[in-house]
Order: structure tokens, then C-alpha cells, then sequence
């Protein structure tokens, strides 16, 4: 086969554009458009957000960049060139040799990006030496180790010569990026590099990429659906919507004074801790099929203000000002489509009394549920005979440590930590997934004490199915992809209620979709011909079928973009709000945090550090590693403003510090830290701040609180 060479172009400060790109995929004998004429050029040293919902084509056009889009997907139009050469009409052999030379690609999953079977230091020397032959293994070794170093993984010496299943995933994505960076491309594309990680590693992240910018020249094209990432990493941010530019500019300009309705609706649906309000934005409707893309602006089906000239005519990305968008109603003077015309507030149903007689219950109401010193150990040890063979001991790590609290009905208790804080190994013993190692559980007036054993935990588990159900972080991985959505959620109801009639169980499902707002012929599909947002709903439907009285939610909407979280979390809200449902909201997303909670406990490694009303808490934490949390939350109001850098790394539970298992990390530690472990109790604080119901308390963890 005749090779084809790089086609020269007139070279430019861009290290790449890309010029109508557009990329076709054929599945079944039908095409689809997945990008239509996508343009935009990255700067030297530039950091270019690109966001949009799921289905935008963010992913997609990172893929046509690096020349690996996925079977059947072909570029139909456009151009990429980068460093001034056209690279779209390379050969296979030719692409191979610019990924990682010249583009280098960070993944959201470190675990599929790395090979299990191989030591880090190994992996990255393999990479150096595929691009850079002429470097001998040992030079190849210290560049490994240096590039570990650079991205902040702490004794990187040691740390080469150990697996992937030996870091955090925090470690491990900052392994993929010294991955990347191994022949110092010129061009990184990282694509949702900080998606489901907590907000301290995901500001490490974020400043380590911003420093590679800063000190290396280095170019980013950064696809996320984080808007808080885009504001403290990204120069300039480009929307995309149904695999086009919808509006592009300065980072600031877009996010502070959005052009196109869509990226005003996309900043609506974002929890904003400084400006609380009940409700967040929707967006109503769901990214079109790219097969059937309607005519007109693509947006037009879900926008309030479409006019009969959005429905007919594509709009061309014009200046508008602050920034470039396309879209008929902004105005070439920066004026911006009013918010009293895109309305995307959604009228809530006549809640407002609900939302009265919900304060005044709540000050009075009981726990529901409740535990006591509840642990849960888990065995790690090696097999018996390795055991045997090497002379080492059994070992253990106690997930869930000595953990006390209350949650009174009706109300929203959420738990916040780093990961292997412990929240969802607690998540499991409250949902009787596992059972406690000591102390108990009162669900009720129903028990589950460590001592009561097996036959103790089985009676738990039965009293509480239905009245107590969970919903899962990934409605992928919850949902058999084999049954019908009708029969998902009948599932569980056939197990409760062997004894109901078909069509009683029929009845409950139809309602349960209703509540989720899901239409009645969705019950006859399957769990891929939907969306992901749509899926969690049916989570949710399958969760509240059985009319549960307790809902435990394990990052609920952490893989969802900020569109669809908004309509979960409405959502959640109004089932609350009618149904009187009590909710432990488990998330690392601190601002979703202060949107859906009542009350807040703060976990580290397996201990409740602290337990406040939430206006307490975010306002006043009297726990340094609650401030620690806090000052890493992201600045979306302060676009390029950065975060508190967070210091060190959660220890490994396989060996806890003595003492306070924070004071490593900690910069009010004294010398009794080290050797006293501190017990949670009760502080002193201004009701006045936070107390949004006399019961309230507060409950700290610390020798020395702020």
C-alpha cells in the first residue's frame, strides 16, 4: 500500500486546528452523523475546555484527533492539522507513530488504560523506549521515575516497582498522565480525566495539568462534562451540542455571560453553594438521535425561546460579542437571550405548602434509623499456604470504625469523604448487604447487633426489604441489559409479594414510572435504548416501586452530566417532598452536597470526623479536614481561580496512624494527635448559623477544633 504523507499547510501559532470536521458511523446498514462540521483550534500552551451533555460528541472528536475512532466511524469531511500538517489522511502505521510522540492521550479509566500484569516503572519505560528507541532501558528507567515524581506520586523509586492494584485511583490517573507525557508530546487530549474522583484528587489533577501548561508548553484539549473544571483549568471553553460548536470563548466570558440557551441552561443546572435555591435548572427532553437530527438549530425541540426561524434555519457560529455562538436570538452586541425568555425553570406542582409542612415535621421527628459503634472488618489476608510459605500474618482493614449517628424521617443525611473513607461499605451494612462486625443497627425499632450472627442479620434483612432500598452509583451496572424495563422494576415487587395477581404488580409499575416521569412505553424496552440519565430514573422507579420509607443513594449522579443531575435531583426532591422518603446521599460532589442536604457527616478513613447541619458545616466546619474538603471545592463563579492544593494522601487502612488518623495531614497536629484518637462529641456553635431546626446538634472529632 502507497504511503501518504503528512500535506503541508501554512503554518501557525495553533499546534492544531480543526476545520469542519465531521465523522460518520455506520451500525445495521444505517449512517449516522455523530459530528457535523466541527471547528476549533488549540494554542500552544492553550487549555481548551470542550462540554456538553453525553451524546454531544466530546469523546468522539478527541477520537478523530488521535486517529482512533471506533469500528465503522469514518472522518466524511474536514480537516486536522496539527503542528501545521494535515494528520487526518495518515495512514494507520503513520497516526501510530504521532500518538504519544506528538499527541499524548489521558483516559477517564486508569484501570483500562494500565496493564495489571506489568509494574508502572515498566509500562512507562516501555513507552519512552517505543517512541524513543535510541534511549537505553536504564536512562528510560530514570525518566520513569521522574515523570512519577513530577506528577506528585510521592517515593517514586518505590512506587515504580509496585502494580496498578497497589496506588489509589487518584495515584493511578496521575500514572496514566506521566503515561502520557512519557516522549513529551506536544498535545495532550484528556478525555473526563477527573470524572467519579472525590474533590481533593480531583484538585491535584487539575493543577498538575494546569502546571504542564504553565512550564511545558504543553497544549490540552480537556472534555469533561464538569463545569467546575472547565472554570479553574480551562483558557477557553467550547460547547457542544448534537456534535456541533454551539458557542465558543474565553472561559470567563461563556461561563459568566452565556450567549446560547443551552450553555445558560447548562450553567442553571449546576448547584451553586453561595446562591441556594430548592429547585436546580432542567433542561427538559434529551440529546437528539444522531440519525434523525431535526431541521433547524438542533437545539430548537428542548429550547423555550425557538422562534419559526429556529425551526427551519441552521444558525451559522457568528461573533456574538464576549464570544461566538450559534444562535438567532443572541445579538452580535454580546446581548445575551434574557432568562425571563429561556425559562428553563420548570414549574414545580403546587409544592410550595409541602415544602412548609416538611420544616415543621422535621423539627420534631424521630430517627428512623439509627446505629451504635457500628464496624465492619474486612479479611485482605493472603491464602493459608502463602501464608505458611512466607511467614506472614493475617491482615485486616477496618473498613467502618466505631461509626454512631442518627437519621430522623424525612430528612436527607449525606456523607462526604475522600475515596476509602468507608461511605459505602457503611451504604452496605445500612442496607443489610453486609453485616456489622460489631455494634448495631436500629432500623425502626427493628435490630441488628454483631452479636447476634447470621441467623440475626437474615431477620434484619427480611423485616427491612421494601421499606429500605438502594440506589446504586451506576445504572449500567444495576440493570440487566437482558430483561424489559417493566419487568425490571416488577422484579423486586415479585419477590415482596409472591402472593400479587399479575395485574397488581402491573398497576404498581406503571406508577412507579409515572413518579419517575417515565412514559408508559418505555416499560417495553430495553435498558441500552436509553439515555444515562433516563436509566438512573429507572433505578429510582425500581427502587420506589416496593414504596420504600428509607432511600440509601450511592453516588447517584456522579457519571451523569450536569444536565441530567439536575433532573435527578428535582426529582429526588419532589418524591421527598410527597412522600415523606428519608435519604442518606452519599457523593464526593460537595456542591450537590449543599444542594440535597439537611445535615452532613464527614468521613475519613472510617471514622465520622464530623456531623452538622449543613449551613454549619459549609460555613463554619470545625474539623481541619472538613476545611480540607471544603477549600477544594471548585470556583465556578471564579473562573481561573484555583483551589487549596490538598496535602498528602489518605493512608492505607492496612496501616492506620496512631492516634488521630488525620494528624499526618493535618496542620493544627501537635504531639498528642499522634497518640490520642479523639471520640466524636458534641460543640458549641451559633444557632443562628446553620440551625435550620432546634434538635439540631453538632459533633466533632477532633483535640483541637477550628
Amino acid at each position: 500500500m502507497q504511503q501518504t504523507t503528512c500535506t503541508p499547510v501554512e503554518r501557525t501559532e495553533n499546534i492544531l486546528e480543526v476545520r469542519g470536521l465531521s465523522v460518520e458511523i455506520t451500525s445495521r446498514g444505517r449512517t449516522s452523523t455523530i459530528l457535523n462540521g466541527v471547528d476549533f483550534t488549540i494554542a500552544v500552551g492553550e487549555v481548551l475546555g470542550m462540554v456538553g451533555e453525553s451524546g454531544a460528541g466530546k469523546s468522539m472528536t478527541g477520537s478523530a484527533v488521535l486517529g482512533l475512532l471506533p469500528p465503522g466511524a469514518r472522518i466524511s469531511a474536514g480537516e486536522v492539522i496539527l503542528e501545521g500538517r494535515r494528520i487526518d489522511q495518515l495512514t494507520d502505521s503513520e497516526r501510530t507513530r504521532i500518538r504519544g510522540r506528538t499527541i499524548g492521550a489521558i483516559f477517564q479509566d486508569p484501570l483500562t488504560s494500565l496493564d495489571p500484569l506489568m509494574k508502572v516503572g515498566d509500562q512507562i519505560v516501555e513507552t519512552i523506549r517505543a517512541h524513543r528507541p535510541e534511549v537505553s532501558k536504564t536512562n528510560a528507567h530514570r525518566r520513569a521515575v521522574a515523570l512519577l515524581a513530577e506528577t506528585g506520586i510521592p517515593s517514586p523509586e518505590v512506587r515504580a516497582n509496585q502494580y496498578p492494584h497497589e496506588f489509589s485511583g487518584g495515584m493511578r490517573q496521575r500514572v496514566v498522565i506521566a503515561l502520557a507525557l512519557a516522549a513529551d508530546p506536544k498535545l495532550i487530549i484528556a478525555d473526563e480525566p477527573t470524572t467519579a474522583l472525590d474533590v481533593s484528587i480531583q484538585a491535584q489533577i487539575i493543577t498538575l495539568l494546569k502546571r504542564l501548561a504553565r512550564e511545558h508548553g504543553t497544549s490540552v484539549l480537556l472534555i469533561t462534562h464538569d463545569m467546575g473544571v472547565i472554570a479553574e483549568t480551562a483558557d477557553r471553553v467550547a460547547v457542544l451540542y448534537s456534535g456541533e460548536v454551539v458557542e465558543t470563548g474565553p472561559v470567563e466570558s461563556v461561563l459568566s455571560r452565556p450567549q446560547h440557551p443551552y450553555t445558560k441552561g447548562l450553567m442553571g443546572a449546576i448547584p451553586d453553594i453561595n446562591a441556594p435555591g430548592l429547585w436546580l435548572e432542567q433542561i427538559e427532553g434529551s440529546m437528539p438521535d444522531p440519525s434523525a437530527r431535526p431541521e433547524g438549530c438542533p437545539f430548537h425541540p428542548r429550547c423555550r425561546a425557538a422562534t419559526e426561524e429556529c425551526r427551519t434555519k441552521r444558525p451559522p457560529l457568528m461573533p456574538m460579542g464576549t464570544s461566538d455562538a450559534a444562535c438567532w436570538l443572541a445579538s452580535p452586541t454580546g446581548r445575551a437571550v434574557p432568562d425571563s425568555i429561556v425559562r428553563f425553570h420548570p414549574k414545580r406542582r403546587g409544592l410550595e405548602k409541602s415544602i412548609e409542612e416538611r420544616s415543621a415535621r422535621l423539627a420534631e421527628a424521630p430517627d428512623i434509623l439509627s446505629v451504635h459503634e457500628l464496624s465492619r472488618t474486612f479479611d485482605v489476608s493472603a491464602p493459608w499456604l502463602t501464608r505458611l510459605l512466607t511467614r506472614t500474618p493475617r491482615r485486616f482493614v477496618r473498613a467502618v470504625d466505631g461509626v454512631t449517628f442518627g437519621v430522623r424521617r424525612g430528612e436527607t443525611l449525606a456523607l462526604v469523604g475522600e475515596s476509602g473513607c468507608g461511605k459505602s461499605t457503611l451504604a452496605r451494612l445500612l442496607a443489610g448487604l453486609y453485616a456489622p462486625s460489631a455494634g448495631g443497627i436500629n432500623f425502626d425499632g427493628f435490630f441488628e447487633d454483631a452479636a447476634g450472627g447470621g441467623a440475626e442479620h437474615t431477620t434484619f434483612e427480611r423485616e427491612i426489604a421494601g421499606r429500605l432500598n438502594m440506589i446504586f452509583q451506576d445504572p449500567y451496572a444495576s440493570l440487566n441489559p437482558r430483561m424489559r424495563i417493566a419487568d425490571v422494576i416488577a422484579e423486586p415487587l415479585a419477590t415482596l409479594h409472591p402472593d400479587w395477581a399479575k395485574s397488581e404488580i402491573e398497576a404498581r409499575v406503571r406508577e412507579a414510572a409515572e413518579l419517575v416521569r417515565l412514559p408508559e412505553s418505555a416499560l417495553e424496552k430495553y435498558p441500552h435504548q436509553f439515555s444515562g440519565g433516563q436509566r438512573q430514573r429507572i433505578s429510582i422507579a425500581r427502587a420506589l416501586a416496593a414504596r420504600p420509607e428509607f432511600l440509601i443513594c450511592d453516588e447517584p449522579t456522579s457519571a451523569l452530566d450536569v444536565s441530567v443531575q439536575a433532573q435527578v435531583l428535582n426529582l429526588m426532591k419532589e418524591l421527598q417532598l410527597e412522600f415523606g422518603i428519608t435519604y442518606v446521599f452519599i457523593s464526593h460532589n460537595l456542591a450537590v452536597v449543599h444542594h440535597m442536604s439537611d445535615r452532613v457527616g464527614v468521613m475519613y478513613l472510617g471514622r465520622l470526623v464530623e456531623l452538622a447541619p449543613r449551613d454549619a458545616l459549609f460555613h463554619d466546619p470545625k474539623h481541619p479536614y472538613s476545611r480540607m474538603l471544603l477549600d477544594a471545592i471548585p470556583h465556578l463563579k471564579d473562573p481561573g481561580c484555583s483551589r487549596t492544593p490538598v496535602q498528602g494522601e489518605v493512608p492505607s487502612p492496612l496501616n492506620p496512624p496512631s492516634g488521630c488518623a488525620f494528624h499526618p495531614r493535618c496542620p493544627r497536629a501537635t504531639p498528642e494527635c499522634a497518640k490520642t484518637t479523639p471520640q466524636l462529641a458534641p460543640v458549641r456553635f451559633v444557632k443562628s448559623v446553620g440551625a435550620s431546626n432546634p434538635g439540631d446538634e453538632r459533633f466533632v472529632a477532633c483535640l483541637h477544633p477550628l
